[in-house]
């Protein structure tokens, strides 16, 4: 860890070394040249990236293009992270109109306290949130959500602007029935996250019994004047399918054919007035029929429920007139559909006949008794019954014979639901708090908004990646000389000497390579750089840190030095072989020198990814720990992981005093 560091460095009661001129030399003798005096100044610009990396994940895992996942789908990525980092990601919940999966801002960790990946299921870390951006509907039939919208970004703004937990008072989901997150390690240092669908497809959007007539206190049958009514969103492409027993017979029920009743028009238009038209009445083909009003089987009747004996012809089929005395459909009941929102329905039954309605051969009239039932929204056809086929078992039977209701709501509600859809969506490892959002204030514009509306990562992934990199590198106390002859420390495109230049590459440890120096051919004197400016003691820089050392110079002396770039295993920065030249023939130079401070790659040690190896001295359990390379001194990292600019990380500066 970045602490043991900070003790390697500080345990090493470093002395600056410094090689005077000798009396001989002595540079006040009036037959020598005064020397100049520079200041040096190395300063680390790095910025404190608080995001590592990031990403999009938009092919499903077995296509072979971008798309949305639907239930048994799955979304996969992989990516390096180290202790310390985090993973945040979000993927829109399609049938709503800003809504998403996502960790909340500390994001999930991905090593626990000992160092350790973090492998298993981390569903119940990925809430919904509702982005704030537009006003919501129901989920699943908002005319302004992805699969309905005319067009991206075109829904009504939200009153509260605020990124937050969904609390709408719509109904969505349990977030673990609904999806499953997944992580394993691959390495030490690399994960594949897994977001999957688990939800299974829902045939309803909506669906329920309606069992109490308008004005009463419980559930009943209604009979002459009598209605029931029950509401429901719905959107274009979804019809409405009802039942309800016609109770003075066997097993008859009103319904709509299987097709259902369509809710809006070609034009997107919803229907609404009388729609008795459509409905019709049914056999269900599980109890042989007696006269309507007289049979001795039929629930006003019988002793029991489900008596009567089964019918030779068992499917659903149109009720047939056997006894020449059934009413038309629409002397018994009234079907009208009333618009309460621009995807708002309520659903009214009445009651249309009269006590002359239902004539019997014994001379007798009667009404009609209608029983509760149950109605579904849906886009497939045979809801509730297949004509020609037997029924489904599903609860018809009950309804049909005995105006029971509860068996075959019981099964629409299993299968009633928004269906789960999942938008490609973006990924990013962090380290600080809140890459994607802050709870309880507005969206920040990043391209959340685009994610969440309209399920388009792109822009919010660009955002993430403009912001993302290694997080603010130290740098280590490092090595100064004042030379003549080349290459003071090292030789281009050959095997470190052993003098001390791995140590301070590997693990910021100057002392070795500082006493090789010293002494050397051609260096007039050398020393190192350990205290940051303002510190009390040795120790890194960290951003905005700076090592200021002041050093002397007679014409033709160039300057070297070397400190560690910390998130690696042994790459460091300074000039190359030649050194930075003081004089310009005999005038100081003076200025910014950052451009010859370049990337030195050591060659001691195997390079890992920069900022995420384990065997990087702020991550390794000691010294010299990572795989040795046997490798040469080159110039820049010689790997395929991606470095910032030089520039970007760190400024030197030479100014005569």
């Amino acid at each position: 860890m970045f602490q043991k560091l900070m003790m390697i460095l500080l345990s090493l009661s470093i002395l600056i070394f410094t090689v005077s001129c000798s009396d001989d030399d002595d540079p006040t003798s009036p037959s020598q040249p005064t020397p100049t005096t520079f200041q040096v100044s190395i300063e680390n610009t790095s910025q404190g990236f608080g995001i590592m990396s990031s990403g999009v994940f938009n092919t499903p895992v077995g296509a072979s293009s971008p798309g949305p996942i639907v239930s048994g789908g799955a979304y996969e990525f992989s990516f390096n992270a180290a202790p310390g980092n985090k993973l945040s990601l979000a993927s829109m919940f399609v049938q709503s109109n800003d809504l998403f999966y996502s960790p909340g801002e500390a994001g999930i960790e991905l090593f626990d306290a000992s160092g350790n990946p973090r492998t298993g299921d981390f569903t119940s870390e990925l809430p919904l949130w509702d982005a704030g951006t537009e006003a919501n509907e129901p989920p699943g039939a908002g005319l302004h959500q992805a699969p309905r919208q005319p067009a991206a970004d075109n829904g009504a703004a939200d009153p509260d602007n605020t990124v937050r937990l969904v609390n709408d008072g719509y109904t969505y989901p349990d977030v673990t029935n609904a999806i499953r997150f997944t992580l394993t390690s691959n390495s030490p240092t690399e994960f594949t996250g897994r977001l999957e669908v688990v939800a299974p497809v829902k045939d309803f959007i909506a669906s329920g019994a309606f069992a109490t007539p308008v004005g009463a206190s419980g559930p009943g049958p209604i009979g002459p004047g009598g209605a029931y009514e029950f509401s429901f969103n719905a959107a274009p492409g979804y019809k409405l399918s009802f039942a309800n027993m016609f109770v003075p017979s066997n097993d008859f029920f009103f319904a709509p054919d299987e097709n259902g009743i369509d809710l809006f028009d070609a034009s997107g238009n919803q229907i609404t007035g009388d729609i008795t038209g459509q409905i019709e009445l049914w056999d269900a083909g599980t109890e042989i029929n007696q006269e309507p009003g007289l049979g001795e089987d039929q629930v006003q009747r019988q002793s029991a429920a489900n008596t009567g004996a089964a019918d030779p012809d068992n499917t659903v089929r149109l009720a047939p007139d056997d006894f020449n005395n059934l009413p038309a459909v629409s002397d018994v009941i009234r079907v009208t559909l009333t618009a309460t929102s621009a995807t708002g329905f309520t659903a009214r039954i009445e009651n249309v006949s009269t006590a002359t309605t239902l004539s019997t051969s014994d001379g007798g009239t009667q009404a009609v008794p209608m029983s509760p039932g149950v109605w579904a929204i849906h886009t497939n056809t045979s809801p509730l019954f297949t004509p020609g086929q037997p029924d489904f078992g599903d609860g018809l039977e009950a309804i049909s014979e005995d105006g029971n209701v509860s068996g075959l709501n019981t099964v629409l509600a299993g299968n009633t639901g928004v269906n789960v859809v999942l938008a490609p969506g973006v990924w990013t490892v962090h380290n600080a708090d809140a890459p994607l959002f802050t709870v309880g204030q507005a969206d920040r514009s990043e391209g959340l908004e685009g994610l969440a509306e309209d399920g388009t990562p792109g822009n919010l992934n660009t955002a993430l990646t403009n912001m993302a990199g290694l997080p603010a590198t130290p740098f280590a106390p490092g090595v100064w000389v004042i030379h003549t002859t080349d290459a003071p420390f090292f030789d281009t495109d050959q095997p470190d000497r052993g003098e001390g230049l791995e140590a301070l590459a590997e693990d910021g440890d100057p002392s070795g390579l500082a006493a090789a120096v010293a002494n050397r051919d051609g260096v007039s004197s050398s020393g190192i750089f350990n205290t940051p400016s303002g510190a009390s003691g040795p120790g890194p820089i960290i951003a905005g840190g700076r090592y200021e050392f002041t050093i002397e110079a007679l014409p033709g002396d160039k300057l070297n030095f070397a400190t560690m770039f910390v998130q690696s295993n042994d790459i460091f920065i300074g000039p190359n072989e030649q050194g930075i030249a003081l004089f310009n023939n005999t005038t100081p130079v003076s200025g910014d020198f950052t451009a010859q401070a370049v990337y030195w790659d050591a060659g001691t040690e195997v390079n890992e990814e920069p900022g995420i190896g384990l065997s990087q001295a702020p991550r390794q359990s000691g010294p010299d720990t990572g795989p040795v390379e046997n490798g040469i001194v080159t110039l820049g990292p010689n790997d395929n992981f991606t470095y910032p600019l030089e520039s970007d990380v760190i400024r030197v500066t030479i100014t005569p005093q």
